[in-house]
């Protein structure tokens, strides 16, 4: 389509290079991967430019008009303050969800070049045309269209909004109306039903500092630490000024269990490849050469869609053997090496019983094995799991602090073991931290914001043999499960982690499944989210309510 474009502007005499938008996903490496694609379709690499978060483009807006680029690689970052006008074409390799996020990349496209006004021109320069990966995902496209397509000049009304403010160290309360700003004293701020924190000398930080802090870091063991308690103070120049004690509630749990695997795992690599699934549809797999794909063409403002088509394409050995060995990059707990040659003398095997001579082919066993993890990537994540559990152990975790410190005072808190929000949360663990805070009929008995690598942090074992950390730890009234736990993880995006899908599904020996929840701005709610087998995707699944939480199993 960009070549198609390209040719179409120089028919209709017009000077100007087309820009392709190519946004990749968040996986490992995907930048590279698609500038290898571009190469191997004829661009050169001087006609690709990149900008994503971990290698952005200063020059980012000179790409409007620098026409030595016909394609810019991109990821989330390039959505705001980027003027593309002669950009005609968008390939996405990750869902767009986010109707505003959606707006933003229709708007990158939508822009008509100065040299494209005013003339006469021919249909398929009169659109923009923006391929998906995945179009179930891409609602936020369609929503976005809709939006634009309701968009009307009208004036914005300015309402008033309110904000606390510090002033010379002292909070104070700003109402700002109709571009008037007005302060008010302390005394027209909420009365802080907070408890006394007491503050301590210097000296004392300082001997905590000393005498337990560099105990922690031998707490790799998970056992019970004498006198542990962490220390949360900002680096300063100077003297160690005096901080603020909060100690753990009474009433409370002081340890959980957690889960880990053991450190000797022989065997393992055998065992995976010997649970492995080589049925008669897989070795089929490793011997296909096309697909079919299902082609929908859609105009997402006319709500106008095509027939679907059905066309053969061929498989990419060279990148399904890419991904292949991804795939067996990320099960951390043995040598990939390894692992491979067990499932290479598993498959040849499998396909000597059933008479096929790819058995005796080294290099044909290479290629179908790739192809086969590839289009069936359920099979060596079923098998990992399998084999795991049987080198997984749950055991009981460090205790938990008796008080955390800080420089500056922390907000207070409900329901939180400590009665403060820790340093350190983000925006929207802090909603969610909020959420329990305000629970009006009881349902939660406290919660803790549950730090990933620490003595007393609460692990769940993912396929790969990660330990995964669940954010928070949530004791609700009536939960049959130790100490009343509910595992909780909130999360900004519910499939671009590598480990989202298997986050979803893995349970807990003691507290079982951790509770995934997404929050959703535009109706202010948070979303249980559930893993599609069929789709191998997560969804959302339905609004999440305290009053539930005791029967999530």
């Amino acid at each position: 389509m960009h070549q198609r474009i390209k040719a179409e502007l120089m028919a209709h005499e017009i000077d100007l290079v087309p820009l392709m938008l190519v946004q990749v996903d968040s996986s490992k490496d995907s930048e590279q991967r698609v500038r290898a694609k571009l190469v191997s379709l004829g661009f050169a690499e001087n006609q690709i430019a990149t900008h994503t978060t971990n290698e952005p483009d200063a020059n980012l807006l000179a790409l409007a008009v620098d026409e030595e680029k016909e394609v810019l690689i991109f990821k989330m970052a390039v959505a705001l303050g980027f003027d593309a006008p002669r950009a005609f074409t968008l390939v996405s390799m990750r869902g767009v969800v986010d109707p505003d996020f959606g707006t933003q990349i229709v708007g990158r496209i939508l822009r008509v070049h100065p040299r494209c006004r005013g003339r006469a021109l021919s249909p398929l320069l009169r659109n923009a045309y923006v391929f998906l990966a995945d179009c179930e995902m891409q609602a936020g496209l369609t929503t976005a269209a809709q939006k634009v397509n309701r968009i009307k000049t009208e004036f914005g009304q300015v309402s008033p909004y309110a904000l606390v403010v510090s002033v010379a160290g002292a909070n104070q309360l700003q109402v700002v109306k109709d571009g008037q700003t007005v302060l008010f004293p302390p005394s027209a701020l909420p009365v802080s039903t907070a408890g006394v924190v007491e503050r301590i000398p210097a000296a004392t930080v300082s001997d905590i500092i000393q005498n337990e802090w560099f105990g922690l870091l031998d707490g790799t063991t998970g056992q019970t630490l004498p006198q542990a308690s962490p220390v949360f103070v900002a680096a300063v120049a100077g003297p160690l000024n005096a901080g603020k004690r909060y100690p753990l509630r009474e009433g409370v749990p002081q340890r959980f269990m957690t889960q880990r695997i053991r450190a000797i795992t022989d065997g393992l690599a055998c065992s995976v490849a010997q649970r492995i699934r080589f049925d008669d549809h897989a070795l089929l797999a490793g011997t296909r050469e096309q697909v079919h794909v299902l082609r929908r063409e859609q105009d997402v403002f006319e709500a106008k869609e095509d027939p679907v088509a059905r066309i053969q394409a061929a498989l990419d050995l060279a990148q399904a053997e890419d991904q292949a060995q991804r795939m067996l990059l990320e099960f951390g707990m043995i040598d990939p090496r390894e692992l491979h040659a067990e499932l290479i003398k598993r498959l040849r095997d499998e396909y000597q019983r059933a008479g096929l001579p790819i058995a005796g082919d080294d290099d044909a066993l290479e290629s179908a094995l790739a192809l086969i993890l590839v289009q069936n990537p359920k099979l060596l994540r079923a098998a990992e799991r399998e084999a795991l559990a049987g080198y997984a152990e749950t055991l009981p975790s460090g205790t938990l602090p008796d008080a955390i410190y800080a420089e500056a005072e922390l907000p207070s808190s409900r329901h939180n073991v400590y009665g403060v929000l820790p340093p350190g949360v983000n925006d929207w663990e802090r909603r969610f931290a909020n959420l329990l805070d305000l629970d009006p009929d009881g349902h939660v008995l406290w919660w803790h914001r549950n730090e990933p690598h620490k003595p007393w942090s609460v692990a769940t074992t993912l396929p790969n043999g990660h330990q995964f950390f669940p954010d928070f730890l949530v004791g609700i009234r009536g939960r049959r499960t130790a100490d009343n736990v509910l595992l909780v993880d909130t999360k900004r995006a519910i499939n671009d982690d590598l480990n989202a899908k298997v986050k979803t599904v893995v349970k807990h020996d003691s507290y079982g499944a951790t509770v995934i929840l997404f929050y959703e701005a535009a109706f202010d709610r948070w979303m249980t989210v559930r893993y599609d087998e069929q789709r191998d995707k997560n969804e959302l699944d339905a609004v999440f309510r305290l009053s539930a939480a005791a029967a999530f199993v």
